[in-house]
């Protein structure tokens, strides 16, 4: 259904659905492909859950959902540049960072998976991955690299 109603909304502007990508997508999304976002969030929600244990997956989700969203609302207004890229701002990462940490412990219960999870996750995300030249979004990346700090910091503790 989301890649239906994404090709529908590159040609036709569908009330409701239209309002929510023009105040939350990307611009260039916007253009080339509406939704991206939402769900390339999906599919990255299901490849955790398919990765990892359950609470493992949750805390990668939330992660995403909490820092990612708060890292780009806080970062509209930041004044200090991030030190790994130039369109974001550092008040972002650190807004970011706090909430998706908070939102990891509350699942994990365990300060050095979710402090760690959440640090490594939210750093990422400052980066311009690349893979054979396109941009790895990081809707893709957050919740996967989360998982994967995760995981290993409870192997080695």
């Amino acid at each position: 259904e989301a890649i239906a109603v994404s090709m529908v909304s590159k040609r036709k502007k569908i009330p409701g659905i239209y309002w929510f990508l023009e105040k939350f997508e990307r611009e260039t999304d916007l253009i080339h492909f509406p939704g991206k976002s939402a769900l390339l969030y999906l599919i990255s929600s299901f490849v955790v859950f398919l990765l990892f244990e359950k609470d493992i997956a949750m805390a990668s989700i939330l992660i995403l959902a909490l820092g990612n969203s708060i890292s780009h609302l806080v970062g509209r207004f930041g004044s200090m540049k991030h030190p790994f890229t130039d369109n974001k701002f550092l008040e972002g990462f650190i807004a970011g960072l706090i909430l998706a940490f908070i939102g990891a412990y509350v699942i994990l219960n365990n300060a050095l998976e979710a402090g760690l999870g959440a640090f490594i996750a939210m750093l990422v995300e400052g980066f311009e991955v690349k893979f054979k030249g396109k941009k790895i979004d990081d809707n893709l990346m957050i919740p996967i690299v989360a998982g994967v700090v995760i995981w290993i910091v409870r192997l080695i503790f």
